[in-house]
This record gives structure tokens, sequence and C-alpha cells, in this order.
């Protein structure tokens, strides 16, 4: 019977590592249906590299980290159900009094499952958390990127050489956005029409701002408009959708909160508050029947 429990909490936890894979997959098929300067942006890589990891390997090291995980979430789920920690849990819920511990019984039982399959998603949610990372990065240095090019256009130098002129400043080295729009310039050097390597910098990392601008910034061009009006109208415009989302995460807020309060915080006052009392309840019914 315990080989059996072990087989099936692995056999979930594939199944859950092979939904995660095909997913992943399926998202980066569709985003990198265009064609990529890079094997490595199209697929699984370009879903990492959207979230910061771009190193040559970093495909290897995701799915070794996300069979690492699945192993090890095996094997607590394993040191889980050998240990007496396991049935002591049960067998005190169980002898709750009240029969208010019944209700978390089937919780209970299945809990290394849920240890193996929590264990197996660690990699992917590192990958998330850093790509709401970056993308709270780059629109908060967009504005700034914008309004200093802005300042340089006014001076009266051109796009490529205010750009220039921005990047030897050092004041974006070490960010993301610095590191993309160094790339950037180094492709408009290199020969590339500054038409598809715009189009380029907003594939490779998909933020709605950044991909706003690069849209409106070909536009520009195509029409002759002035550079400098444009770059601070942009920044004005990039200012005002961080102001916009901010106030829709503030008033989003509360029914956020709602479902972590019902679902943790009230069964626990209800059961430290009614509890006892219907423990008493039931021992008083019981002793009448007698």
């Amino acid at each position: 019977m315990e080989n059996l429990r072990i087989v099936i909490v692995a056999g979930i936890g594939l199944v859950a590592l092979a939904i995660v894979a095909e997913v992943l997959l399926r998202r980066g098929r569709r985003d990198g249906a265009r064609p990529s300067s890079s094997p490595r942006e199209r697929g699984l890589g370009l879903w990492l590299g959207r979230a910061g990891y771009r190193s040559r390997n970093a495909v290897l090291y995701f799915v070794a980290a996300q069979i690492a995980a699945l192993v090890v979430g095996a094997g607590a789920a394993a040191a889980l159900h050998w240990s007496d920690l396991h049935n002591s849990m049960i067998f005190y819920l169980q002898e709750a009094p009240g029969g208010v511990g019944y209700f978390l019984v089937p919780l209970a039982q299945i809990a290394p499952i849920l240890v193996t399959l929590l264990i197996t998603s660690v990699p992917f949610v590192v990958v998330r958390r850093a790509r709401r990372r970056l993308v709270r990065d780059v629109n908060r240095q967009l504005t700034n990127v914008l309004e200093l090019l802005a300042t340089l256009a006014r001076a009266g130098l051109g796009f490529d050489a205010a750009l220039e002129r921005l990047l030897e400043s050092g004041e974006f080295a070490g960010t993301h956005l610095g590191g993309e729009l160094a790339r950037f310039y180094r492709e408009i050097r290199a020969g590339t029409h500054r038409e598809r390597a715009l189009r380029d910098l907003a594939h490779r990392n998909d933020v709605s701002s950044l991909t706003l601008c690069t849209s409106a910034l070909i536009q520009a061009q195509v029409q002759g408009l002035a550079i400098s009006e444009f770059l601070r109208q942009q920044a004005s415009d990039v200012q005002a959708r961080r102001r916009e989302r901010a106030l829709t995460a503030a008033q989003s807020l509360p029914a956020k909160l709602a479902f972590p309060l019902v679902l943790c915080f009230l069964p626990g006052l209800f059961l430290l508050t009614l509890g006892p009392a219907f423990a008493e309840f039931f021992r008083v019914v019981a002793g009448v029947a007698k």
C-alpha cells in the first residue's frame, strides 16, 4: 500500500511537470512564431529570457531545476508518509472534539501529494516572480529614459546620438532596460534596420509600455514628427499609465484580500471561538442520550 501511494505521488508530480512544460512550450511557440535572431529566443528560452534569464544554458538549468524539484518533492512526500507525523496528524484530527477535525482529514490524507506539487512548482514560481519584478523595473525606468532622451534631443542631438550619449553616461548601467537599449544600439550600429531593431526590442521583453513606446516611435519616424516633443509626450503617457495601474491595483486590493481572509483567517477564528462551545454541546447531548 505504501509503495502504491509513492507511485501515485510520483505519477502526479510527473503529470504536473508535463502540464507545466506543455503550457510553457505552447506559449513559447505562440510568442516565438515570428523569426528570432537566436534559437535561445524561441520557445522556453524566450519565456526565460523575458524573465531576465538569458544565459546560454538557461533552458538546461531550468529543466534541471524542475527535475530536481520533482525529486525533492517526491522524497519529501515519501518521508512524510513513512514518518509517524502523517499518521499522527490524521489521528489527532479524527480525535478532535465535536468531530471538527473530520473536515480536515481528507486534506491531511493528501498532504504528501500537496507537498510534491508545491515543491515541484518552485522553479516556475521563481521565474514568474522574476518576470514580474523585471516588468515593474522596466515600467519605472522607462519614464526617466524617455525624459533624458527628450532633453538630449532638444539640445540638438538625433535619436541615435542621444541614445549613445545616454549609454555612455552609465545612468542605467546594470539594469535590464539599460542592457536592452545597449543591445538595440549595437544592432543599429551593425546595420540592422531601425524598425526591425525596435520590433525585436519589443518582442524580446513583451512589456506593454515598452511595446507601445516602440510602436509609437516607429510611427513617428515614418511620419517625420519632431523626436524631442514625441519623446516628451511618450514619457507623460508612460507616467499616466503607471498612475492608472497603481490606482487600479489599490482599488482591487479589498477584493483580493477577501479570499485569503475567508480561507485562512475565518476558519481559525470560528474554531477558536465556537469550537469549545460545540464540544461542550455535543458532550451534553451525549450525556443526555445515555
